[in-house]
């Protein structure tokens, strides 16, 4: 039987919406693999698309097809975020609990000597944290993504009040104290700037830790 590891670290992002959280957390995992990382990236969302696609029992849906076009996530977001809503009403860490499981499930084929992370894409409820903080108390890093409105807009960003006042897009901000670190990602450059920042706080993190 494969013994389960903890990762080094955990970084999770928060942020608006088209704020480029994907972005950020794909361009992180390749720079810490490149410094030979072990990296398992995740997001919540995608566990709340495989119990939505489930529910239609419609072949021609697919997780696939939510994923790579936007303009279909965008056009059932309110029924993604009524879903979620739904389940963690019945239980607050469903969603967290399913990002988090699949991703250390493949850590125990990691060396323990080496540096290892989960990150996640699109953190959003304070309870949340709480719940990655039980897991791997000490070592999670919470990053909010602030782009401007511009900047949004250009990657597709329409707004849309019902969406955008829900508590999912709002419960964490900048300001929050759970957030240990605010990025701009307006462009090229913003971006490089907050990988190289975020990954020396990593390295810091993780320090001389070997997963055991």
């Amino acid at each position: 039987m494969r013994q389960q590891i903890s990762p080094s670290v955990i970084v999770a992002f928060a942020g608006k919406r088209f704020a480029g959280k994907d972005t950020i957390a794909d361009a992180l995992a390749a720079s810490l693999r490149f410094k030979s990382w072990h990296i398992e990236r995740t997001a919540i969302a995608s566990a709340i698309k495989r119990r939505f696609i489930e529910s239609l029992d419609d072949p021609a849906v697919t997780l696939q097809s939510l994923e790579s076009d936007r303009s279909i996530k965008e056009s059932i977001r309110p029924k993604l975020i009524a879903l979620a809503e739904f389940e963690r009403e019945r239980d607050p860490e469903v969603w967290i609990r399913s990002a988090w499981t699949d991703a250390v499930r493949s850590l125990s084929e990691v060396d323990r000597n080496a540096h290892s992370a989960v990150v996640i894409s699109d953190l959003r409820l304070v309870e949340e944290i709480d719940f990655l903080r039980s897991q791997l108390s000490g070592r999670v890093f919470v990053v909010y993504v602030r782009a401007s409105e511009d900047a949004r807009r250009a990657r597709g960003w329409k707004p849309d009040l019902a969406v955008d006042s829900h508590r999912s897009e709002n419960a964490l901000d900048s300001s929050h104290p759970l957030v240990g670190l605010t990025v701009e990602n307006d462009d090229r450059d913003s971006l490089d700037i907050a990988i190289d920042t975020i990954s020396s706080v990593m390295q810091s993190m993780a320090g001389n830790t070997c997963n055991s």
